[in-house]
């Protein structure tokens, strides 16, 4: 190798020393020896960095590098986006202000943020570039979010944004709706990354938020082999979200003096259930009857339960679910597994009741639903189908929601394909009755007769939504018999403390009322979540959720939408609010060798 004599080659061979070692990462400038990476905990292009020799631009997917055990600065230009903190592998923007979320530099900062994103649409992350940074740079500048003439500076920024941009879509934003606008960036990541996660088909949600905007949101897609996105407008299954269909239809019938709650199930089932005179229509509605669930009906039930039976494996509920998604069945053939298991029942001095002593345990009924349909029939005159199709779905306005008749096993129109693991959901053994893979397979196909009134309706969550509100409101009851749907019996089930009304649940952790389904296929829940016990109406805010795809157990433990979900999503919106202060300890989750195909 010939030596490097002259002045001018060891300049440059110095230079080029230098540039290869001592510049790249992310943007320009130099970096530190062996910088980290980090990245934002949503999608932000386009802030400017700088953590030791490290600076550039967050990119794309919202990166950053920073060097090792030392602080990083985020900033627009002289405008600095908070204050310098700890590098890491994942900042969320909170971190960056003194009060985290509740800094009033906090909203400011996001007022900013908000009207720089190139499309104006946070739920996608927001994009700012290098050229509207510049072209706004005296304004940034001009900003002291301590000033009392902030609104002045902001409203001086948002004007000059329009020139810049050419895009007199550019609002004023307040602090509350920024703050909305980037809580809705952080909804939407977390949806994406539930999808990621738990390998989800899809998700639908729809909510009402603390500004009270009603926003609709997806993520994933309606249909694993179309790929075709998931959208607001794809009907689901709901499952056992039906079951506060007809609770309201029998309410509304006690409301016009048409039905009493102490009116027994021997008045509408003579002679069936052994104890009907001790059960009421109020039992049924709050899971006290002790009323056999036809959803139990399994291989092995009969010694479960202590039945006498002779039913083949093939004729039983389970079974013919399992297997057979079109197979129909008439609500009466579903009752009367329930009144066969109830006369089959051999009693004993330590168990004399099949489930339980009528009124003092709560024990979920599929059946209990089934018949307080049929209870409706009877009074009214009408199928219970046209009752709440009159009463709730026309009168509401739920244009997405049917009552699917007996016999209509497939989704027509705009659907999301519903999915289901087998072996996932009910275990080896009875995966392989059918010879069921232990993978996703497509359960979109669903008799409508294997639930009837307690779990067959299809809806949106934009639908479900309109409804949380209304009931939960008082819009359909009269204030005194809106006092008695909200009559509580005190639970633990499933691995929360909850309080069952008359059809509408009540987690007193997570604080909201309404009701959950699920079923093969989907995965369902109306919300009304509230910030105040005592004025429930007057603080709470609707929301709803749909999952194309059951989530019975999920590593080994009960799992549904509201659990893996909904509950994440208050967290974002409300924070330590979301859960209350005090409640019972939940008692543990018992995993059965069969487990209930519909829950609350």
């Amino acid at each position: 190798m010939r030596k490097v004599d002259t002045l001018f080659e060891k300049v440059l061979l110095i230079t080029l020393i230098m540039f290869i070692f001592g510049c790249g990462g992310s943007g320009s400038g130099g970096t530190d020896a062996n910088p980290q990476t980090g990245s934002l905990e949503v999608v932000i292009k386009g802030l400017s960095f700088k953590s030791g020799s490290n600076k550039g631009a967050t990119s794309a997917t919202g990166q950053f590098t920073f060097k090792k055990d030392g602080k990083i600065q985020f900033s627009l230009g002289d405008f600095l986006v908070g204050k310098e903190v700890s590098g890491a592998a994942v900042i969320k923007l909170e971190d960056l202000f003194a009060a985290g979320n509740k800094d009033s530099k906090y909203g400011k900062t996001l007022q900013i943020l908000n009207i720089l994103d190139a499309d104006l649409d946070t739920t996608n992350g927001i994009e700012i570039s290098s050229a509207t940074v510049e072209g706004v740079s005296k304004e940034l500048k001009a900003i002291d979010l301590s000033s009392a003439n902030f609104d002045a500076q902001y409203s001086a920024l948002v004007e000059k944004v329009k020139v810049v941009s050419n895009n007199n879509n550019v609002q004023d934003l307040t602090s509350a709706n920024a703050v909305v606008g980037y809580q809705k960036l952080l909804i939407q990541t977390l949806l994406n990354q539930k999808i990621a996660t738990y390998d989800l088909p899809g998700i639908q949600l729809s909510i009402e938020l603390p500004n009270n905007e009603v926003w609709h949101t997806t993520a994933g897609v309606a249909n694993k082999e179309t790929n075709t996105k998931m959208t607001n407008e794809h009907i689901l299954r709901i499952g056992s979200a039906t079951k506060s269909f007809v609770a309201l239809l029998i309410m509304q019938l006690v409301d016009e003096g048409k039905l009493s709650l102490t009116q027994t199930v021997e008045e509408f089932f003579p002679g069936k259930f052994p104890h009907g005179s001790e059960m009421t229509v109020k039992m049924l509605l709050n899971h006290t009857a002790g009323i056999f669930s036809f959803t139990n009906e399994f291989p092995g039930y009969d010694q479960v339960f202590n039945i006498t039976s002779t039913k083949p494996m093939e004729e039983l509920w389970f079974y013919r679910y399992l297997g057979h998604s079109s197979f129909v069945y008439s609500n009466d053939s579903l009752v009367q597994i329930a009144v066969d298991a109830a006369n089959g029942f051999v009693p004993t001095e330590a168990k004399p009741y099949l489930m339980n002593e009528p009124g003092t345990v709560w024990n979920y009924s599929n059946t209990h639903y089934v018949m307080l349909s049929q209870i409706a029939e009877q009074v009214t005159g009408n199928t219970w189908e046209s009752e709440v199709e009159e009463r709730f779905i026309t009168k509401l306005g739920l244009t997405h929601t049917t009552i699917p008749k007996n016999g209509e096993a497939e989704l027509t129109g705009l659907f999301a394909s519903g999915y289901i693991n087998w072996v996932e959901s009910q275990g080896a053994e009875a995966a392989s009755i059918f010879g069921y893979p232990d993978s996703d397979i497509d359960r979109t196909s669903n008799d409508p007769s294997y639930t009837g009134g307690s779990g067959n309706m299809i809806s949106t969550t934009s639908d479900l939504l309109i409804w949380a509100k209304a009931v939960m409101k008082g819009d359909l009851l009269s204030p005194e018999t809106q006092a008695k749907l909200l009559d509580p019996f005190r639970v633990e089930a499933f691995g929360s403390a909850i309080e069952m009304e008359l059809g509408i649940v009540h987690d007193l952790k997570y604080k909201y009322f309404g009701h959950r389904g699920q079923m093969a296929g989907y995965d369902a829940a109306w919300q009304f979540f509230y910030t105040d016990i005592n004025d429930v109406a007057g603080t709470g805010r609707p929301c709803a959720i749909v999952i194309n795809r059951t989530l019975h157990l999920l590593d080994g433990n009960h799992t549904n939408g509201s659990a893996l979900v909904l509950n994440d999503v208050l967290k974002i919106l409300y924070g330590d609010d979301a859960v209350a202060e005090k409640h019972s300890k939940p008692s543990s989750a018992k995993k059965k060798k069969y487990l209930p195909l519909s829950e609350y």
